[in-house]
């Protein structure tokens, strides 16, 4: 009866927010979506306030996106230097549409103050050959996944192998011990800064978001308001990075160029180019040259490129598809790209699922290994599915999980081989005790 009470009450409030969300569509007002937004980010601080640790992360990250589009509508600052789809019918649709699946998304996750799932990797089967293998799968993905040298980003070759890494450290975190995943979380946390200070921001922070959720009880006197110092630290770091490795010189050098531009009406930052790039992609559906067709060609694309196979001949991934017919990069928020593949529905059910995936994460024990493997890979790659691409919540997410099965089983396999071999030598030394006794 409680958990349908719950049900009905999440209900009505999204009910309510696709009121608001259609009442603004209707009526196209600056100040109406000013007051949507300013609802976003107070409903979300009040979730960073109240709930754990490694929620504030997610939360905060997510914020800066709606901070950043209230910089246009209040201060009239300008996102991109780009013109062609720089409309206020655009960024409305984008600022509209962030709305309804951060409403959405932060009324499903809910304040969470407990981690009942706290000692879901101790609770799982261990295994020495899993753990191996995984290991030397880390070891090869890191060392050849890249290369450059700190200090000059645009020399620095990031291969997908990095982002990847999470896939054999979550799984052999499954099979390892408390102790074994202490060394590999500090392992990995030496590694996401080196990647740090070669300037790729996302592989760093997945790593250090995962050695963070697979390590949960290390964090323990952080699930507390005192943790977001560190959590704002980092989001300075982040921002310092973004802004610095394009530039020449020193990091001096790079700091007192920084502080010398004099625009100020100009917002440069990783936000407001998502911002645009998710402007631009409205643009293209307005003007018809993304259509349902080419939409239909992006599910097929999806669908056939988690198997490895190729039916078309380019890649038709959302962000590509923006670059290809604009000058920009930036990716292309989700809320938008949920609408290119599904309208207002997809970006409905998109933002519910995910909000209640990471909320069974906290909340139930009991669940299945490949469902918090799901929502674990949801929550941990959030820098990379709401700005660029949700390439994450289905491919790397079904890999990982495919990944963690093979494996299962293989432990499995080798566990009955060695108990059947075991069996076999006791039944060889019985028998050759009784030939003796005779």
């Amino acid at each position: 009866m409680k958990i349908k009470k719950k049900n009905l009450l999440l209900s009505l409030k999204i009910l309510l927010i696709i009121m608001l969300y259609i009442f603004g569509i209707i009526n196209q007002n600056n100040l109406y979506l000013t007051i949507l937004l300013i609802s976003n980010i107070v409903f979300g601080s009040y979730l960073v306030f109240n709930s754990l640790f490694e929620i504030k992360i997610f939360i905060l990250f997510i914020l800066l996106y709606p901070l950043t589009f209230l910089q246009y509508l209040i201060y009239d600052k300008k996102l991109s230097v780009y013109t062609e789809f720089y409309t206020f019918e655009n960024l409305y649709h984008v600022g509209i549409t962030m709305f309804l699946f951060l409403m959405i998304l932060f009324v499903s996750i809910g304040v969470i103050k407990k981690d009942n799932n706290l000692n879901m990797f101790d609770k799982h089967p261990k295994s020495k050959i899993i753990f191996w293998i995984c290991i030397l799968l880390i070891f090869y993905m890191g060392l050849t996944g890249i290369s450059g040298t700190i200090g000059d980003y645009r020399k620095v070759h990031l291969s997908a192998k990095v982002e990847y890494m999470i896939v054999p450290y979550i799984v052999l975190s499954l099979f390892s011990s408390k102790k074994q995943r202490k060394y590999i979380g500090f392992m990995y946390f030496i590694y996401s800064l080196i990647i740090l200070l070669l300037g790729s921001r996302v592989p760093a922070l997945f790593l250090i978001y995962t050695v963070i959720l697979i390590n949960k009880d290390i964090f323990k006197k952080l699930r507390n308001n005192k943790g977001l110092i560190l959590i704002f630290l980092g989001i300075f770091l982040m921002k310092f990075i973004e802004k610095t490795r394009n530039l020449d010189g020193t990091y001096l050098e790079r700091i007192n160029t920084i502080l010398k531009r004099k625009s100020v009406n100009l917002i440069v930052n990783n936000e407001s180019d998502v911002i645009y790039a998710g402007s631009a992609l409205i643009g293209l559906i307005r003007v018809k040259i993304l259509t349902l067709e080419t939409s239909i060609k992006t599910w097929l694309y999806m669908f056939t490129d988690f198997f490895r196979i190729k039916i078309f001949k380019e890649n038709l991934l959302i962000p590509l598809q923006i670059l290809k017919n604009t000058p920009i990069g930036g990716g292309g928020i989700l809320n938008e790209q949920l609408f290119y593949l599904g309208k207002e529905f997809l970006i409905i059910v998109g933002a519910l699922f995910i909000g209640v995936c990471i909320r069974n994460f906290f909340n139930n024990f009991e669940r299945k290994t490949y469902k918090n493997i799901y929502s674990l890979i949801a929550i941990i790659t959030v820098f990379r599915w709401y700005p660029y691409t949700p390439i994450t919540l289905y491919k790397m997410s079904g890999y990982c999980i495919v990944f963690y099965f093979i494996l299962f089983y293989l432990s499995k396999i080798n566990n009955f081989l060695g108990i059947s071999f075991r069996k076999s030598k006791l039944n060889k030394l019985k028998k050759e005790h009784r030939n003796i006794g005779e």
